[in-house]
């Protein structure tokens, strides 16, 4: 991150890159490999990790939030996967 982004990300608990944030979700989510994390605040998770991702951290979340809205039926596209990674539940 840069010096200047650092300065404009918020700290406060409520706004910033955190679990707390608030309109942060629970998410349940499963890895190509079979592993299952539970997080909170997807976005954030997705950046902590990157490294375990098959494409950018914008492209998983695009993924994973279409998923989600396969399965709630609000997207009429079947997506049930993005790359390996699964939806396994979510929470509010």
């Amino acid at each position: 991150m840069t010096r200047r982004a650092a300065e404009l990300q918020p700290s406060h608990p409520l706004l910033g890159r955190f679990d707390t944030h608030v309109n942060a979700k629970e998410w349940l989510i499963k890895s190509p490999d079979g592993q299952v994390f539970k997080c909170r605040n997807l976005m954030n998770w997705l950046r902590e990790h990157e490294d375990m991702l098959d494409g950018t951290v914008r492209q998983a979340w695009v993924g994973l939030a279409q998923i989600k809205r396969s399965m709630t039926g609000v997207s009429k596209r079947n997506n049930r996967t993005w790359k390996g990674w699964t939806v396994v539940d979510w929470g509010d």
